[in-house]
């Protein structure tokens, strides 16, 4: 492997995973491979189904029953294979954004996912393409399990720690919330420079866990 990472992050909702993305797309992986353009890019999966609700006009809103549709609508889309690639609709999308997005001087993909069925599929694409996959957990902010509307927001309460290569907590200020993400960061790099290796021992424990 070539260190390209794609790291994926999984919280509760409202819980800050699209500021700890930005963040870490700010201060970029530079350097995290031989190239000299390294680039972070950022990819979310559940813009798919935000436009289906466009199209069938229901209004995106902060809400239980929109966070449901939505939900829902990953799952339809994470089983719909009908042509047994061995991975859903949603990870098919995402190849064909890695084909037309990224190319030798890409270092870091963000993704933000919560389903493990997503997580487990798309991990065994890309390995083909030389990523790795890591998994990142956003504490500390969002809903708590008493008001999460439905399953697919409680799913990652249940995956065990080892599963995450990293916590980040969300619990303080802006400030601090960089801080830790730029920490990060530069940790990240040492990491991919000494060791690339990390991709059969993830997988391993996300199989584990989806069985």
């Amino acid at each position: 492997m070539d260190g390209r990472s794609i790291y994926v992050l999984t919280g509760a909702p409202l819980g800050g995973k699209d500021t700890v993305i930005e963040y870490m797309v700010k201060h970029t992986f530079q350097g995290i491979t031989d190239t000299k353009n390294s680039m972070v890019l950022s990819y979310s999966f559940i813009d798919d189904s935000k436009d289906r609700a466009k199209l069938i006009g229901i209004k995106p809103e902060k809400t239980p029953e929109f966070r449901k549709f939505l939900s829902d609508d990953a799952d339809n889309m994470d089983n719909f294979d009908p042509e047994n690639r061995g991975y859903g609709y949603r990870v098919y999308r995402f190849l064909n954004w890695l084909d037309d997005n990224t190319d030798e001087r890409t270092a870091a993909i963000m993704v933000n996912l919560r389903q493990m069925k997503g997580i487990v599929s798309m991990g065994k694409a890309v390995h083909a393409k030389n990523y790795r996959v890591r998994i990142l957990r956003v504490d500390g902010r969002g809903l708590t399990p008493e008001e999460m509307s439905n399953e697919g927001d409680k799913e990652y309460l249940s995956w065990p720690d080892d599963i995450f290569h990293h916590v980040f907590d969300n619990s303080r200020d802006l400030d601090y919330r960089e801080n830790q993400v730029r920490e990060f960061v530069n940790k990240e790099r040492q990491e991919i420079a000494d060791n690339i290796a990390a991709w059969n021992e993830t997988v391993e424990c996300v199989q584990a866990a989806a069985e």
